[in-house]
């Protein structure tokens, strides 16, 4: 994420084991567990679309503990970021 960002900011995802840029996320598990997005096009905010998978899949997604981030992603906030980081699909900055 360019710019300043708060330390409880979502700046990215955890998922099988990589760092995932809030624009990449939804489009890759989307290709992953549903065969067509349906009606995950339409939904603009990451998180409402990842909440919106996630109760298809039967994810507690209000649970982290619940689930690893192997099979479903985890927040990532800016301070948890150490240094540098991009995104393990399109390398633009966390």
């Amino acid at each position: 994420m360019l710019g300043y960002a708060s330390a409880w900011s979502i700046v990215g995802y955890c998922y099988q084991a990589d760092l995932w840029c809030t624009q990449c996320i939804v489009p890759a598990l989307v290709a992953r567990y549903l065969s067509a997005s349906v009606g995950v096009e339409s939904i603009d905010d990451t998180e409402r679309a990842l909440a919106y998978i996630a109760e298809r899949l039967g994810v507690d997604i209000c649970d982290e503990s619940s689930y690893d981030s192997y099979a479903f992603p985890k927040v990532v906030f800016a301070d948890q970021l150490t240094d540098y980081q991009v995104c393990a699909n399109c390398a633009d900055p966390l």
